[in-house]
């Protein structure tokens, strides 16, 4: 399956990217509309890495 079926912020950039390049009167180029899904979908992935604390707490039984 392909990433952009896989991934909504891969496939929300590859279609801003789309738009983008249609609103400016040229003519969409889907390998440069695929990297720019490529870099949303590393970006969000390590953003989600971020966010995870890197600590663990066990509940304390008293």
């Amino acid at each position: 399956m392909c990433i952009l079926c896989n991934d909504e912020n891969a496939y929300t950039a590859y279609m801003e990217y789309i738009d983008a390049m249609e609103r400016q009167g040229q003519t969409p180029n889907a390998e440069d509309a695929m990297t720019a899904a490529m870099k949303a979908a590393d970006a969000a992935e390590a953003a989600r890495r971020s966010n995870k604390s890197s600590f663990l707490c066990d509940p304390v039984d008293k």
